[in-house]
């Protein structure tokens, strides 16, 4: 039955973009081409990829004709490799239910090995699927394999135990051991199949990716190459080589679009976003963030509807099997009613052979008669309780139907009857007597004028592709609604379309969803460029006052200098003059100061700071300490500026608000973040004043402080307690070279 839903028909868009969807994917924006980027994964992509839903659809062939010919080994086995391919695409519960099968096989069989196999699998599902606890299965299994006399299974129990050793330094010699036997059985095997594959996971849990990736390579498993190429390039993240790290997943972001693996490329997408994010390359890393999140939406949008399409199948096949059978209980009762006439109608024949011979044959006639009913009843029992349960099936659909806004039709071109879920209606706001009547026409009513001629295709019977989906705008109590909607083709022998099926979801909130986000970044994108163009300008208003305002004003001050030298009688009146132009020199300094740290461009982050608290220790009565490991080179100069502007604030307020005695600032440089604290004694902030922003009036204050960290991804954090203190942390990753 699952062959119906995993058929990927791919559709001819390459008439329509000038490179191929695998380019075209490469380079389109997914702010501004998203609707091209969703037709491109829905058209081109499937959760199991092209090769598997070939290879899905020749196993459960093999499975058809393992169970004619009665062979549970091979309908075992066909079941394994089913379940695999669906654990690779993530379809947990589809893996498990032909993992479960396999595992009753065997066990009817009495083949405890095979059965120990596929319980390490049956675990294995869980611990991804996050079901269950994993390690009953697994662990189960284990004790039995590790019993064994086979060779090229004990190098699999020792990998097997590894994985659930919680000891760090006994599940390494573990591995270490699976490793060492399984590269004596490749002696023996050098190209088989699937000791290669075995050897390839072995290097990679014993950390050797490189050479995992070589072997997977080798046989040709893009599946593994992929899945090394992740945790290859996870590696170099993780030693902060990030320019390297990038090279890896690209490589696995080829892979997974040449192979249409959409889970696979979900993944790939986000490891990019990430890697980029911590290089603080922030538009790129948003970039594929953005296509990620696109990726997730076309992978639910999918598993749903395979569910409800199984859901559905699974409906009308068990429906149809009831009627067939309770169609075949009236035939055998009327056989049994046929025969008891003619029965009896041949005792009236022989009535006239005797009486008591004729009631024998009564008697035990009329006997058959209440056998007959009393099987007719079980049988009408079991039938009721069949009934019963299609019935919790079809209301378990439509519940799950109106949990995610979902509805199903169905068009019959040849009677031209419109069937559809109940929650069809709901979705439109429409009338379910006038959709049987003239559905086109009744829907059309409700379409946004702009997207009829979209819609009115898609429902037509002379739309000849075999797959399509499109969004569109419905208008429903005077608001705009989305409509996601999908069709398939559904042909008959000679390949005419005798059928049009399809679903229709609302997704609305999906969409205002999506439009927040796009205003969240590009609001983000603008404050930050906004800051930066303040910074700038105040850059050249601090140069500007410095060099000219306050050269003129020195000038002025020498030559007040040189005429009190001349004139004793004025020199009291010079003096006073000479005084106030030094303090007007020494404020428009400190004025230009406050509006650009020049010792930034001069001295670099680290000095600037620590000149700063220096400063601030010899000016106030406040007791500053400060322990700052060097700084420079590790932020852009935009971070750097807010970073300065942040310390600079937080010891104003202190200055200003706090009445502390002490205060400290300590910045730790670890491999992949810096540390930063502002912690003093004084008197502490008002809780509710943090949360509402209120604290120092109407200046930069703490507000400002959160927005600029926000800016940059800092994770900023407040930790105040009134008479006892206040401290403000700050998370900043670094920017490294790789």
């Amino acid at each position: 039955m699952l062959k119906l839903f995993f058929v990927i028909v791919v559709l001819g868009l390459n008439s329509v973009l000038a490179q191929s969807p695998v380019d075209s994917l490469k380079i389109y924006d997914p702010f501004k081409n998203f609707e091209d980027v969703r037709r491109i994964l829905l058209t081109y992509f499937s959760i199991l990829g092209d090769e598997n839903n070939a290879l899905i659809k020749k196993y459960s062939e093999d499975i058809d004709i393992a169970k004619k010919n009665n062979s549970f080994r091979d309908e075992a086995e066909a079941l394994l490799k089913s379940g695999d391919i669906f654990f690779k695409a993530g379809l947990y519960n589809y893996a498990l239910d032909n993992y479960f099968k396999a595992l009753k096989k065997y066990e009817g069989a009495n083949d405890p090995m095979n059965a120990a196999l596929v319980e390490t699998k049956i675990g294995r599902t869980y611990f991804f699927a996050d079901l269950r606890s994993s390690i009953d299965y697994i662990r189960k299994g284990y004790e039995t394999i590790k019993n064994s006399d086979d060779f090229e299974l004990r190098s699999y129990a020792a990998y097997i135990g590894g994985t659930i050793e919680k000891d760090e330094k006994k599940a390494k010699e573990l591995f270490k051991k699976a490793l060492d036997i399984q590269l004596e059985v490749i002696k023996n095997k050098p190209d088989d199949y699937e000791a290669n594959e075995n050897l390839s996971r072995f290097y990679n849990t014993y950390g050797n990716e490189e050479e995992a990736l070589k072997i997977a390579e080798k046989i040709g498993d893009n599946w593994l190459v992929v899945l090394y190429l992740n945790n290859i390039g996870y590696k170099k993240v993780k030693e902060g080589k990030y320019n390297e790290s990038v090279k890896y997943f690209f490589r696995s972001l080829d892979i997974c679009l040449s192979k249409r693996y959409k889970t696979l490329l979900r993944n790939t997408y986000e490891n990019i976003a990430r890697a980029y994010q911590l290089m603080g390359k922030w538009e790129k890393s948003a970039f594929y963030y953005n296509l990620m999140h696109y990726v997730e939406e076309s992978l639910f949008s999918e598993e749903f509807a395979i569910q409800a399409s199984e859901s559905i199948v699974k409906y009308e096949s068990e429906k149809k099997e009831s009627e067939n059978e309770y169609l075949k209980k009236e035939q055998d009762v009327l056989t049994e009613n046929i025969d008891l006439e003619k029965l009896q109608k041949y005792l009236l024949l022989l009535s006239f052979a005797g009486a008591s011979f004729t009631s024998v044959y009564i008697y035990v006639s009329r006997k058959k008669i209440k056998t007959i009913n009393k099987k007719l009843d079980e049988k009408n029992e079991k039938l009721a309780m069949v009934i019963d349960e299609l019935q919790v099936n079809e209301n378990n659909l439509k519940s799950a139907q109106e949990i995610a806004q979902i509805a199903n039709w169905e068009w019959d071109l040849k009677n031209d009857v419109f069937t559809f879920s109940e929650q069809f209606p709901k979705i439109y706001d429409l009338d379910t007597s006038n959709l049987r009547t003239n559905f086109k026409a009744v829907m059309l009513e409700k379409i946004h004028p702009e997207d009829r001629e979209l819609v009115n295709t898609n429902f037509s019977e002379n739309n000849l592709q075999v797959n399509q989906e499109n969004d569109y705008r419905i208008i429903k109590n005077d608001k705009v609604c989305w409509i996601k909607a999908k069709r398939v083709n559904v042909k008959d022998a000679s390949g005419k379309v005798f059928k049009i099926c399809g679903t229709v979801q609302d997704i609305t909130e999906l969409k205002e969803e999506e439009e927040i986000k796009i205003q969240i970044a590009a609001q983000m994108s603008f404050s930050k460029q906004l800051l930066e163009s303040q910074e700038e300008e105040r850059k050249r208003i601090a140069g500007e006052l410095h060099d000219s305002l306050g050269q003129n004003l020195l000038v002025i001050k020498n030559l007040l200098l040189v005429k009190m030298q001349q004139s004793q009688i004025e020199g009291k009146s010079l003096l006073d003059t000479s005084e106030l132009v030094s303090q007007t020199l020494q404020e428009v300094r400190s004025i230009s100061h406050n509006l650009h740290p020049h010792l930034l461009d001069q001295l670099g982050l680290t000095k600037t700071i620590r000149s700063l608290t220096t400063q601030l220790n010899e000016s106030t009565n406040i007791s500053i300490t400060a322990e700052i490991d060097d700084l420079n080179g590790t932020l852009e100069p935009a971070a750097e500026i807010s970073l300065f502007r942040i310390i600079q604030e937080c010891f104003n307020n202190i200055i200003k608000h706090s009445k502390a005695e002490k205060a400290s600032l300590v910045i730790k440089r670890l491999p992949d973040f810096l540390k930063v604290s502002i912690l003093d004694n004084g008197k502490g902030i008002d809780e509710k004043k943090i949360n509402k922003h209120e604290e120092f009036g109407h200046g930069f204050g703490l507000y400002g402080m959160k927005k600029r960290a926000q800016l940059f991804d800092w994770i900023y954090e407040i930790d105040s307690h009134p008479g006892i203190g206040t401290e403000i942390k700050l998370t900043i990753p670094l920017k490294r070279d790789a």
